[in-house]
């Protein structure tokens, strides 16, 4: 049992440490490419994979037209993927939301947890989530 929590930990110290140099990465280049830096935005980017101009509005208390541009810089730097459907623009850090899913087949469970997707998420997303479990061993 102790060896199973041990294995558990090891592996989500390893996936903290990738997470942690992807945001390294990004961090340098939202700086080098554009000036753009903010630590809220960047904590922003990696909490959920995917986001949209209204949650970032709210927690950086910025108008619609400076975030959109914000994420728009992002997209052109290929840090995020733009996924419209219908009326909403949703933001995708593809790079976490891979690395998210690899860890996830590596667990032993095949599963991403509940709060992994922020409310309404991206539905080409959730359709990715939804094949990925189809496909994982186990299921």
């Amino acid at each position: 049992m102790l060896e199973a929590v041990e294995e558990t930990a090891n592996a989500t110290i390893r996936l903290i440490r990738i997470i942690r140099k992807q945001m390294h990465t990004y961090k340098r280049v939202m700086w080098e490419q554009t000036k753009l830096y903010s630590k809220d935005l960047l904590e922003h980017l990696f909490r959920p994979p995917n986001t949209k101009v209204l949650f970032l509005q709210q927690e950086l208390g910025k108008q619609c037209q400076t975030v959109s541009s914000y994420l728009e810089k992002l997209c052109k730097l290929n840090q995020l993927n733009k996924d419209s459907h219908g009326n909403t623009n949703y933001y995708i850090n593809r790079s976490l939301f891979e690395l998210l899913k690899k860890a996830c087949r590596r667990s032993k469970g095949n599963d991403l947890p509940h709060s992994f997707f922020s409310l309404p998420a991206s539905p080409i997303l959730r359709n990715q989530y939804k094949n990925h479990r189809a496909i994982s061993p186990g299921r």
